[in-house]
C-alpha cells in the first residue's frame, strides 16, 4: 500500500516482483465484486440506551453490537485514533477499550495487516465482529475466501472518506496535534443534528464549532476531499456487503416524530440470516426497535450507488492545498473564488462585419 499525491493510500503492484499469477485480480472486491445479501434487507429505527447514545454519533447500533460480542470472549475490530490521530482499525477483547471505536471518524481508515490478524482469530475457533465501511467488509470477505460461521460484519451507511493528510493539515492548523488530548466529530453538546465537533487540549481548553463555519466539514460534507470511487461506490446500494448496515436515520421524524427524541436514532439493515440472528440478540437491550420501510430509508439516506461531487473544485482544492492555508483552499474552491479573474470587454457587437461575411458565402 502506497500513498498516492492526494493523500489516499491504494495498493501498488511491484512490476519488478510481479510473477503474472494474477492473484490480487481474481480476489479483488472490486473487479470480482459479490452480491450475496438480500436486496430488499428488513429496517429498523434503532434507540440505545440515553448513556450510550449521548457518547455515540448516531443512535448507538455499535456499541450494542460490539458490546454482544464481547460479553461472549469475542474480539471486535474496527476505526480508532492511534499515534499522534492517526487512524486506524485496530482489534479489541476488553469492553474499556471500547470508547476509542466510537464516533465518527471522517478520514480514511488505514487497515495494515489487520485482516491477517482477523484470519488468525477466525482460524483459532474465535468470535470476531469486524466494523468498517462497505469496501472494507468486501475486501475483508475477498481475502478470507470462505464463510466463517464466527465473524459478523457491521458495514457502515458511508458518505465517502478524506484521505489522512488532509486531516493532519487541518488539526496542525488549527490547534496542533501535540497540543491535542482528544478530538470527536459528531459530538451531541448542541443536539444530535448540529454537526458539531469538539477539540480537547492537553491544558484543558475544550474548543468546539460546526458544519456551517467549520472548513474541514464544508470540505468532508461536500464532497470536495472523497475519491472519485466514492461518488460512484458499488457497495453503497442494496444487495449490501454487511451482515448488518448501520448509519443515522436521516427524515426518520418524517415518517414518525416519535422515532427522533434528539439524541440519535440508528437505521439498520438486516441483510442476511446471521444478521437476524445478531440483530434478535441485540435488540433486547435497546430502548426502541421500530421497523421502518425500506423504501423509506433508501429515499433519506445513501443507499445509491451515485452521489454528486464537486470535480472541478476538488481539484483546485488539492492544488491549492500544497502552498495554503486549509481554510484559504477550501473556502476558494467551495466558492469557486480567485484572486485574479480575466474578463474581455466588448463596448459593442459589430454585427454588420458578421452580416457581409455571411453575403460573401452565399454568393
Amino acid at each position: 500500500m502506497q500513498f498516492n499525491e492526494r493523500g489516499y493510500s491504494n495498493p501498488v503492484i511491484d512490476t519488478d516482483k510481479c510473477i503474472g499469477c494474477t492473484k490480487c485480480a481474481k480476489i479483488c472486491p472490486v473487479i470480482n465484486t459479490k452480491y450475496e445479501n438480500s436486496p430488499e434487507p428488513e429496517c429498523y429505527a434503532v434507540m440505545a440506551s440515553d448513556e450510550i447514545r449521548t457518547n455515540s454519533s448516531s443512535g448507538g447500533m455499535f456499541t450494542l453490537a460490539a458490546e454482544n460480542i464481547l460479553d461472549k470472549g469475542g474480539y471486535v475490530c474496527g476505526a480508532a485514533y492511534t499515534d499522534n490521530f492517526k487512524v486506524e482499525h485496530i482489534i479489541i477483547s476488553d469492553k474499556s477499550e471500547l470508547q476509542r471505536m466510537r464516533g465518527s471518524k471522517y478520514t480514511q481508515s488505514l487497515l495494515g495487516n489487520i485482516f491477517k490478524d482477523i484470519k488468525s482469530l477466525l482460524d483459532d475457533g474465535k468470535t470476531v465482529l469486524f466494523s468498517g465501511c462497505p469496501c472494507q467488509v468486501a475486501g475483508l470477505q475477498s481475502f478470507l475466501g470462505k464463510n466463517y460461521d464466527d465473524l459478523y460484519t457491521l458495514d457502515l451507511v458511508c458518505h465517502g472518506a478524506p484521505p489522512q493528510t488532509v486531516l493532519y493539515k487541518y488539526l496542525d492548523e488549527y490547534y496542533g496535534r501535540d497540543n491535542l488530548a482528544d478530538f470527536r466529530f459528531r459530538t451531541k453538546e448542541f443536539g444530535y443534528n448540529s454537526f458539531h465537533q469538539t477539540a480537547y487540549l492537553k491544558n484543558g481548553e475544550k474548543v468546539s464549532g460546526n458544519i456551517c463555519f467549520d472548513p474541514y466539514e464544508k470540505a468532508m460534507h461536500s464532497g470536495l476531499t472523497l475519491m472519485d470511487v466514492c461518488a460512484d461506490c458499488m457497495f453503497a446500494s442494496a444487495p449490501r456487503q454487511g451482515d448488518i448496515s448501520i448509519g443515522d436515520f436521516w427524515g426518520i421524524s418524517n415518517y414518525d416524530q416519535a422515532l427522533n427524541d434528539n439524541l440519535g436514532t440508528s437505521v439498520v439493515l438486516i441483510n442476511n440470516q446471521k444478521g437476524k440472528q445478531l440483530f434478535d440478540e441485540i435488540s433486547q437491550n435497546t430502548k426502541l426497535v421500530s421497523e421502518v420501510p425500506f423504501s423509506f430509508a433508501c429515499a433519506n439516506n445513501r443507499f445509491g450507488r451515485k452521489m454528486d461531487i464537486p470535480v472541478r473544485g476538488r481539484r483546485w482544492f488539492y492544488e491549492m492545498i500544497k502552498g495554503n492555508s486549509f481554510e484559504k483552499s477550501v473556502y476558494y474552491s467551495v466558492n469557486r473564488h480567485f484572486d485574479i479573474g480575466i474578463i474581455g470587454l466588448w463596448y459593442g457587437r459589430n454585427y454588420a462585419v458578421w452580416l457581409l461575411i455571411l453575403r460573401c458565402i452565399r454568393c
